[in-house]
């Protein structure tokens, strides 16, 4: 059975046209919306 991949990281790894410190950046805005989804999830 597959494992269920949240959507950013089925993303292909090619160059997306971000320099090294926007990747870290985009990085840290999706770990946040996961927590903050992980969360919302669990309060239901």
């Amino acid at each position: 059975m597959a494992v269920r991949r949240e959507p950013h990281e089925r993303m292909t790894e090619k160059n997306n046209g971000l320099s090294d410190t926007q990747e870290v950046l985009y990085q840290k805005e999706f770990k946040k919306a996961d927590r903050a989804w992980s969360r919302a999830k669990g309060n239901r």
